[in-house]
């Protein structure tokens, strides 16, 4: 049960050249029962100049964060990610979900202001 809302789910076909991850984060919250949060892997990014929320297919498990996972022998990096970063977080089966700014706005409480920098920034 998400709570936060930013538009219509889109399917992608990714070509790396025109895509740029902007921001790594997680999409938490409460299970439908109500006793334990859920945390799946997220990340803003641009695709050929229009932005997306991506919402991966993946729980994290008990304190679980990107720093446990290594990729080729080197941590995955949420703070400067990379192609390698990019090709794990796809393999991961994301829900692309096309950014509305006005519902963006509407529901700003549920957003960081780095998110909302990032709506604001990448929306016409």
């Amino acid at each position: 049960m998400r709570k936060r809302i930013l538009g219509e789910i889109h399917e992608l076909d990714i070509d790396f050249i025109d895509t740029k991850i902007l921001y790594v984060t997680q999409e938490q919250y409460l299970s439908e029962d109500g006793r334990r949060y859920i945390h799946n892997p997220s990340f803003w990014m641009l695709v050929k100049g229009v932005l997306y929320y991506a919402i991966c297919d993946y729980e994290f498990d008990f304190l679980e964060t990107y720093s446990d996972w290594e990729l080729d022998g080197v941590f995955f990096n949420n703070f400067f990610p990379s192609d390698a970063e990019l090709h794990h977080l796809l393999n991961l089966n994301p829900t692309f979900y096309g950014v509305n700014e006005e519902l963006v706005e509407l529901f700003d409480d549920e957003f960081c202001e780095n998110e909302l920098n990032i709506v604001r920034n990448h929306t016409s």
